[in-house]
């Protein structure tokens, strides 16, 4: 009867802290997991800390009885409310709050200029609008920099919804901890019902493992949402269908004189324009300053490793699209350095963009958390070989250090695109490989 008692007063710990409106500012206050370099504009909410404190309480108070049945009991049952109920509730929380109001063009996030430019009107902003436009005199706009405020206010608390699963997941593993050492100081050792209640308290881990989860699958379901502007962001970049590897290095169709400075995606490049190239914009720079109207605000407030989390999946979108723009196009020797080159800003880009130590100190890292990435960087080096003889000795060292992701097939379809390699001389050299 104890541990029903217990399991009612969480529950009823929750149900307060669900009850909370999320439009009161005084339940949001700064990420405050240890040993995250959290930027100081990520948020979380009240939610999560209430319902872990009444969980930790009443665990104490069952192990400070002294009787193992009991706290067995206590800590099985927190570990299923915690399951069914919390981590539940704070997926669907995310999802509701959190991605939702982030849909470029219907939510906080615009669907076709600066997140904060005069075209975005998120959801706080067309608020605002229409309670200040309700006292206007003479039908006067609303004060640009309220606005604005507000707009990052509502990304704030929308990324706050994501945050939480991190806190979650940090304060289980915190209680976890907790009761193994009052497992161990306030128990008898090696008996069965001790080591029965150690087993009891090692099921919060699961938990833990499940806040993960849903927080990774968060991250997944906002870079869904983000695809279509995204899409639309590389192919403004690369010049689009049309545009993309076909015309000439400047311009494009239908571009006026102002734009004759922009460089389109284009490989099939002489002397003259490669040192034209060399003096103009990339379409990867523009490419990412794009990205940048996108990713800051996002990754500004979302938890470290949620912010890579978003990081790695909208270029592994960007890069899947650059790969299908690149099979469009003929490369030259010059443009196979070009290609290099814009790989390589690519990757620095996303290094700078990436929170973890680990992404900074190789590149590797970065390869292998995003496989599209890494595609990109072999159809490079795959291109920038100067004779085809080369083409196996490549291939093959590079699978020794398991960082080559090209088929075959793959690797035929783009050295057939240099203009300077002959088609049937690299089928014969890579039919030769496969029959290897």
């Amino acid at each position: 009867y104890y541990s029903t008692i217990e399991s009612c007063l969480l529950l009823a710990s929750m149900q307060r802290a669900f009850s909370i409106s999320p439009n009161d500012p005084r339940q949001y206050s700064p990420l405050g997991i240890m040993g995250e370099k959290a930027t100081s504009g990520a948020l979380q909410t009240s939610l999560v800390e209430t319902s872990l404190f009444a969980a930790r309480r009443g665990s104490q108070r069952a192990f400070a009885t002294g009787h193992t049945g009991t706290a067995s009991a206590v800590a099985n049952q927190f570990a299923d409310c915690l399951n069914s109920v919390l981590v539940q509730y704070l997926s669907r929380r995310a999802e509701e709050m959190g991605i939702n109001p982030l849909k470029p063009g219907e939510g906080l996030l615009t669907g076709s200029a600066s997140i904060f430019g005069t075209t975005s009107l998120g959801r706080a902003g067309r608020q605002a609008h229409q309670s200040v436009m309700g006292h206007a005199v003479g039908g006067s706009g609303i004060d640009e920099k309220q606005r604005q405020a507000e707009i990052k206010e509502g990304i704030a608390w929308a990324c706050a919804t994501l945050n939480d699963l991190e806190v979650a997941a940090h304060h289980t593993q915190g209680l976890e901890r907790l009761l193994s050492q009052s497992v161990d100081q306030g128990f008898p050792p090696n008996t069965h019902e001790t080591e029965q209640l150690r087993m009891c308290v090692k099921s919060l881990g699961p938990v833990a493992e499940a806040f993960k989860l849903a927080s990774d699958q968060a991250v997944e379901s906002l870079v869904s949402v983000l695809k279509p502007r995204i899409r639309a962001i590389v192919s403004d970049s690369v010049g689009g269908d049309k545009e993309a590897g076909f015309s000439s290095v400047i311009g494009g169709g239908g571009k006026s004189s102002t734009d004759r400075h922009a460089v389109r995606m284009n490989y099939d490049l002489d002397e003259e324009a490669y040192q034209l190239l060399e003096v103009s914009e990339s379409y990867i720079s523009r490419l990412c300053t794009s990205l940048d109207e996108i990713l800051v605000p996002l990754c500004h407030h979302l938890a470290p490793r949620l912010a890579d989390g978003l990081v790695l999946g909208v270029l592994g979108t960007v890069s899947m699209r650059l790969e299908v723009s690149l099979k469009k196009c003929r490369f030259t020797s010059l443009g196979a350095l070009s290609l290099d080159s814009d790989m390589r800003d690519l990757v620095n880009y996303a290094k700078h963009r990436l929170v973890s130590s680990e992404f900074n100190s190789s590149n590797v890292a970065v390869y292998r958390a995003c496989t599209p990435l890494s595609r990109l960087v072999q159809i490079a080096k795959l291109m920038n070989l100067d004779d085809l003889e080369d083409v196996l000795d490549l291939i093959s060292s590079s699978k020794r250090k398991g960082n080559w992701d090209l088929k075959l097939e793959d690797s035929k379809a783009y050295l057939s695109l240099r203009v300077e390699f002959e088609a049937d001389r690299v089928s014969q050299l890579l039919r030769i490989a496969d029959d290897e």
